[in-house]
């Protein structure tokens, strides 16, 4: 809980960062998960379903 507090503060007031052409602008970063067994996350990664994951 400690850990998570400074992007929960920046979620929600958000952040000013400069952004590659120079300008400063505020963003409002958002912690995301995506969980999924092994048929879910063959699509989203774009593998074969069945072949062996390490090869």
């Amino acid at each position: 809980r400690h850990i998570l507090t400074p992007l929960i503060k920046a979620g929600t007031n958000g952040v000013d960062m400069t952004s590659g052409n120079g300008k400063v602008q505020r963003v409002h970063p958002v912690l995301a998960c995506y969980s999924a067994d092994y048929p879910e996350q063959c699509p989203v990664a774009c593998t074969k379903y069945g072949t062996c994951p390490k090869c």
